[in-house]
């Protein structure tokens, strides 16, 4: 009677289950570190920690780096010119010109306030200068000594006949004064004998005015004319 070996008994399927239950830990643990990494902060190359959402931003207006403003939050300007305290004033971002004088404390009594924006906006770094008001140049009636109550005639006397001659018929008491030795009481009684006499038709009438001689009207006699 010949033997028959024994067929050999399938593989138990306990050692597959295990595993699949290594495989599924392994996946298990390799996805837990991927999330967890995932959700850490972020540490940037130069040692600065970068931080996400809200809290990582600065608070409006509070100065970083020391003395420097938050950037948008204020303004550094020169106020210059004709303001009582010139110098470097910080502001709030979005200030205008006119909070930059008053910063400075307000302008001088001579600025020039029409010259300048008040209401233009001001940026980082801006020089504001106030410009000042120019002082009027004096008029020739202003200098004049009528003007000014002087007695002295308001204008040039005449040295030389080059330098012309005056009508005595038609000249006012200012032209005449510029005649050699006529000062304003003279030009007055000039005038006043001219008024009686209509006109006059040489110039020897000037000896029947008050005051005039011959030395005087000698004096005055290249410098005058009728016509």
């Amino acid at each position: 009677m010949s033997s028959e070996t024994a067929p050999s008994p399938p593989p138990s399927s306990g050692a597959g289950r295990i595993a699949l239950a290594m495989v599924a830990v392994l996946c298990a643990l390799f996805g837990g570190a991927f999330i967890y990494a995932y959700r850490q902060t972020a540490v940037a190359g130069n040692g600065m920690v970068i931080t996400r959402g809200d809290d990582a931003q600065p608070d409006a207006g509070k100065a970083v780096g020391g003395d420097r403003p938050a950037p948008g939050s204020a303004v550094v300007v020169h106020v210059a010119g004709a303001v009582r305290a010139p110098g470097v004033y910080t502001l709030p971002a979005g200030s205008r010109s006119v909070d930059a004088l008053r910063a400075a404390g307000g302008p001088a009594p001579d600025a020039d306030q029409d010259a300048l924006n008040l209401a233009a906006l001001v940026a980082d770094g801006d020089q504001i200068v106030v410009p000042r008001r120019q002082r009027p140049e004096p008029s020739a009636a202003s200098d004049s000594p009528a003007a000014s109550g002087s007695s002295r005639s308001p204008t040039k006397k005449l040295e030389d006949p080059g330098e012309g001659s005056v009508n005595i018929n038609t000249a006012s008491a200012d032209e005449l004064q510029r005649l050699p030795g006529i000062g304003p009481a003279m030009a007055a009684r000039i005038l006043t004998y001219r008024k009686e006499i209509g006109r006059f038709t040489s110039v020897e009438q000037l000896l029947d005015v008050s005051g005039i001689g011959e030395k005087k009207l000698a004096q005055m006699k290249p410098f005058v004319r009728i016509r």
